[in-house]
């Protein structure tokens, strides 16, 4: 217990680093097991009865007052305090100092047994965490699975501890979250939509028949009583059926067909009867049995792919957080090399400063995470709290003035699936109770001005100086190079913009480690900088020098 700033104090004393002071020699028999220092909530119990001759009753009263900042009540304390020390021939500026002292301290402290039992804890938390790591945060992410934040942030420290934590995989996963090779692996029951009774017959059939071999083997084995289709596609989503190695999108519009036929094949096992898709199957035996999830896309209409973009918004959708990548991620080498502000430079700087007001207006850039949804404030405007989330770190906002939520299109900004751009101001919060720093919040004063899509904002930079050098950059081997060499010239001869032209730059490695670097004919079309990520993976392309 007490303050956050007394502690390096407490530690440079207990190690005999920091001189311990009394304002008094009366305090030394009261504060030496503290090192000079308001700890307990009894000390100032006793430090009112030694120094000003209270009674326990009264002595327990001014501890309740400091406590609850009971201003009335602690201006006649303070009292009564200066006049019971005057009668101990203490001095009234000597009174005044060591109830101001005991004011600062006592609304921190906790009474002694308490903060042994805190400790107790802290200490065999601390021990687990150091010596068994991967089990402490495994069943510390189960306890919170349902709270998105506290995940968020636990996996973050996880990964930031060297410990990787996995998808869902219907092969993998347990219901909870689990050891896996020293790693986590993400508990299906954390997946939304999928219920208990769904995940004990996955792992039942699992154990009984061994792992599942594709989406449509899955649907022929498991009870659809059990496991509905709705549970299907919320794991679909999730990533668990990502061994199968194809992509979500198309598992996602084959599922209504791998259900229909898995409960043919279920039913066909010992009459040996043929569906329509048996003659389509790569093994050519003309059994239900030997369907793939390939033959499903092959005989299947409107099957749609997903990009890596939309299936990670699905992926956080039904688990409440990025957890095979984040968009931002995907974007790590743009905004480093034009110089964007991420939300961990934020929380870096705010860590350094006292004064939050040196920032200024700054822009970053992150996504919305959560509930896009704005309240009405008392005076009639509509505002919006919210989380902005890089891939390692968030923090919270507010945008103020939001007029007409419901037909508000600037609103709509705020759900993109890749990286914003936010102009705002850091402000520091407080407890309203004892008035101590909390954490530091985002005021965004504009919806329409402040928020720009990250195409928005490099086209106002470039605007704003069209010298600035803003390119494109292509970084691959040579194999990857001559691979793609067509449809490279393709995509950025189809992209390029008249009266803004943004040159592309290739990069390329040869097997000898020697580089070449080359202007390649086209322009980059910063609202599909997107697009080309997924074409050509985020750590090839990216923007540099606006």
């Amino acid at each position: 217990p007490g303050p956050m700033d007394i502690i390096p104090n407490y530690i440079r004393r207990k190690h005999g680093k920091e001189i311990i002071e009394y304002d008094h020699e009366w305090l030394a028999d009261i504060l030496k097991e503290t090192f000079g220092l308001i700890v307990y909530q009894e000390q100032v119990m006793q430090i009112s009865r030694k120094m000003a001759g209270f009674t326990m009753g009264k002595a327990d009263i001014l501890r309740r007052a400091m406590g609850k900042k009971k201003i009335k009540d602690m201006e006649a304390m303070k009292i009564e305090f200066i006049e019971g020390a005057h009668k101990l021939k203490i001095d009234q500026e000597t009174a005044l100092k060591i109830f101001d002292y005991m004011e600062k301290f006592a609304s921190y402290g906790f009474n002694k047994s308490h903060a042994a039992c805190y400790a107790y804890i802290s200490y065999q938390t601390a021990y687990l965490k150091t010596h068994y790591p991967v089990e402490f945060l495994s069943a510390l992410i189960s306890s919170d699975a349902g709270r998105s934040d506290k995940v968020f942030s636990y996996i973050s420290d996880a990964r930031s501890m060297g410990i990787n934590v996995y998808p869902p995989d219907i092969n993998k996963s347990q219901y909870s979250f689990s050891i896996e090779e020293n790693s986590i692996r993400f508990g299906m029951g954390a997946i939304k939509n999928v219920g208990e009774a769904a995940i004990e017959e996955i792992i039942k059939e699992r154990e009984k028949n061994g792992e599942y071999l594709s989406l449509i083997d899955f649907t022929s084995r498991i009870n659809m009583s059990k496991v509905n289709s709705r549970a299907i596609e919320f794991l679909i989503k999730s990533g668990a059926f990502d061994f199968t190695g194809m992509n979500r999108g198309e598992l996602f519009s084959i599922l209504p067909t791998a259900i229909k036929e898995g409960e043919k094949i279920r039913e066909d096992k010992e009459s040996g009867q043929m569906s329509l898709f048996g003659a389509f199957s790569d093994t050519d035996k003309g059994n239900n049995a030997d369907l793939t999830d390939a033959d499903l896309i092959r005989s299947c209409e409107d099957i749609e792919k997903w990009d890596i973009f939309e299936s990670l918004a699905l992926e956080k959708e039904v688990l409440g957080t990025y957890l095979s990548n984040h968009p931002a991620k995907l974007f790590s080498k743009d905004i480093a090399s034009l110089g964007i502000t991420s939300v961990s430079d934020i929380l870096c700087e705010v860590e350094k400063k006292t004064n939050l007001r040196s920032f200024g207006h700054i822009w970053l850039t992150g996504l919305v995470t959560s509930e896009i949804k704005p309240k009405k404030g008392r005076e009639g405007e509509h505002y919006l709290r919210g989380v902005i989330e890089s891939d390692d770190a968030s923090i919270d906002f507010v945008i103020n003035g939001i007029t007409d939520p419901g037909q508000n299109l600037y609103l709509n900004k705020l759900k993109s699936k890749i990286p914003v751009m936010f102009k705002a101001r850091i402000r520091q919060t407080y407890n309203r109770e004892d008035d101590t720093q909390e954490k530091p919040i985002l005021n965004i004063e504009n919806l329409e001005k402040d928020v720009m899509t990250l195409s928005d904002y490099i086209r106002k930079k470039k605007l704003e100086n069209p010298d600035a050098g803003l390119k494109g950059v292509l970084e691959l081997t040579d194999k990857q190079f001559f691979d793609l060499k067509d449809s490279i010239s393709k995509v950025f001869l189809d992209s390029e913009l008249p009266g803004m032209p943004v040159p592309i730059i290739a990069k390329i490695e040869f097997p000898d480690r020697t580089k070449a670097v080359f202007e390649i004919k086209g322009s980059v079309n910063i609202d599909k900088i997107d697009k080309y990520k997924e074409i050509f993976g985020s750590d090839n392309f990216y923007l540099s020098g606006a």
